[in-house]
């Protein structure tokens, strides 16, 4: 918006010089030549703004007509995107974003467009005016016959089914138990140990011994009791003797 007032102060500035010329050429004996040129410089200026905000900008017919409205509409169309842009951030920012995705989820479940009435008895304490203001803000939410049905473009399903994948994938990664030490280490076999099949290639169990190695490491239990000093270093030189041995196994395999 700032940036729009900043292109707009050359122009504007020759603006009001021309009309004050203008203005003292035709009525020189006014005593009021500032306030006129102040009334026609606003009254010109508003004419762009409506000029900028209805007129067509692809529009080629009469190319130096063209060029000189994309010259007086630079400033203006600057401001007014910024102020769109402000309003919209301002918009995402007051959403409330499990609602909404809940939504948006009950709508890519579907594959037709969903009626006022369908999602008011999904979400009984759904303000559907709100509604219709945050969603607006989502580009691929499609809004029928006068915004009584919602649907969602195909691209948007799209994208919504990936991030849908990724965020199940992530919390399966989260949610997966994680190996704690245990004290009887060799109860377990290499396999067990490093947490890995007996097919793993030699990247993965190099990889999966990096990331054992550095959770019971002694060097992370120093300040702790003797016990799990014990314990660490029980483990450390298990964790080694797999990977030595599943790679001798596995290398000998290739």
């Amino acid at each position: 918006m700032v940036g729009g007032v900043v292109v707009s102060l050359p122009f504007l500035l020759v603006f009001y010089l021309f009309i004050k010329t203008m203005v003292l050429y035709l009525m020189p004996t006014t005593l009021h030549a500032e306030l006129w040129t102040c009334g026609l410089a606003l009254l010109g200026i508003g004419l762009i703004c409506a000029d900028c905000i209805y007129s067509e900008r692809d529009d080629l017919s009469f190319i130096p007509r063209w060029l000189l409205r994309e010259f007086l509409h630079a400033g203006p169309r600057l401001s007014l995107d910024g102020y769109r842009h402000a309003v919209r951030g301002t918009c995402l920012f007051r959403m409330n974003y499990v609602s909404r995705a809940d939504v948006l989820s009950y709508l890519l479940n579907k594959s037709s467009s969903v009626s006022k009435e369908e999602l008011l008895k999904a979400f009984p304490g759904l303000n559907w005016s709100r509604l219709i203001n945050e969603l607006r803000q989502i580009e691929g939410v499609l809004f029928l016959r006068d915004s009584s049905r919602v649907s969602l473009t195909s691209i948007l399903r799209s994208e919504l089914s990936q991030l849908m994948a990724q965020t199940a994938q992530s919390r399966i990664v989260e949610d997966a138990p994680q190996p704690n030490p245990v004290d009887d280490v060799q109860s377990y076999s290499p396999y067990d140990i490093l947490g890995l099949a007996p097919d793993a290639s030699i990247a993965e169990i190099k990889s999966a011994y990096r990331r054992r190695i550095k959770g019971c490491h002694p060097d992370r239990f120093a300040g702790t009791d003797e016990r799990s000093r014990q314990l660490a270093e029980e483990w450390t030189k298990a964790l080694n003797a797999a990977y030595e041995t599943m790679v001798a196994r596995n290398s000998g395999r290739a």
